[in-house]
């Protein structure tokens, strides 16, 4: 698959064109991804953020 490899770190983006996977760049020991935490919370507010169906993490998922 391209470039990536086992355990490669990634950014995945769903658009228009469909799934994207990327190999996601690590810039001075941080992960650079394709999107600012604003630009995906854009236009999120009361009337369609949907937390009412928020989900609930598991033992696993909580490190238990």
């Amino acid at each position: 698959m391209g470039h990536l490899e086992a355990d490669t770190k990634v950014a995945v983006d769903v658009n228009n064109e469909g799934l994207v996977v990327k190999s996601a760049v690590e810039k001075l020991g941080a992960l650079q991804f394709p999107y600012s935490e604003n630009e995906m919370l854009a236009g999120i507010g009361p009337d369609n953020a949907h937390a009412d169906i928020l989900a609930e993490p598991k033992g696993p998922e909580l490190g238990a």
